[in-house]
């Protein structure tokens, strides 16, 4: 079955329009089916990432049984179906950029899009309950926050979602190669290419927050 992808921004622009601009590709290009969801009402000191992937998970945890599940940020380009992807055994699927270790903890792959695999469902919640939860433990990051959510009251919680994401599947010794299968912590973590998010050609292309063109 063809996966739910799902993204998420506020009222601001450009993100979204980027969000809706994403779903609309998705229809166009019969990728599967696009939930976006828009947060409009004020932060009141809370943590962006923890509210955004706790509505998420009201829908997560009822697809996943039967589809995969494609949560990415809205400033991508969907340049293709990938249904094929998820005929494959893992788990989880992230981008591995580089091991890289900053103040926030270890930074190897990239949150901005995060693959669930349908196959075993029940380790799946297990693992992405496990990331929420540390989502809500990390403290807010002081000035790392974008304009748009800070205007609108919400904590400092840039990054959050990626430092809890690396938490869980980075810790692995030796090198990691991009398109391998990993067991991390009891989870199938298959190891995405950077350039195009794709293990086999561009599945999408991340414009880190740039503008999308016109569709």
């Amino acid at each position: 079955m063809k996966p739910l992808f799902m993204t998420y921004s506020n009222e601001a622009q450009p993100f979204l329009r980027m969000a809706q601009d994403l779903c609309h590709q998705v229809d166009k290009l019969d990728a599967g089916d696009c939930y976006h969801l828009c947060i409009n009402e004020p932060g009141a000191n809370r943590n962006w990432y923890a509210e955004c992937y706790t509505r998420f998970y009201e829908i997560f945890e009822k697809e996943i049984d039967d589809r995969p599940i494609i949560i990415l940020d809205a400033d991508h380009i969907l340049c293709r179906s990938i249904i094929e992807i998820f005929e494959s055994d893992w788990d989880v699927a992230a981008v591995y950029r580089k091991r890289c270790v900053t103040e926030f903890g270890r930074q190897d792959y990239c949150a901005g899009l995060v693959m669930f695999n349908n196959k075993r469902p029940d380790v799946v919640r297990k693992f992405y309950l496990e990331w929420l939860e540390k989502m809500k433990a990390r403290p807010p990051v002081p000035g790392y926050c974008p304009a748009t959510l800070k205007n609108a009251g919400w904590l400092d919680t840039w990054w959050i979602d990626q430092s809890a994401l690396n938490d869980i599947i980075a810790p692995i010794d030796g090198e990691v190669k991009r398109g391998e299968i990993y067991v991390i912590n009891d989870y199938k973590v298959l190891s995405l290419k950077n350039e195009g998010y794709g293990v086999n050609g561009v599945f999408v292309k991340h414009l880190k927050g740039g503008r999308k063109p016109k569709q």
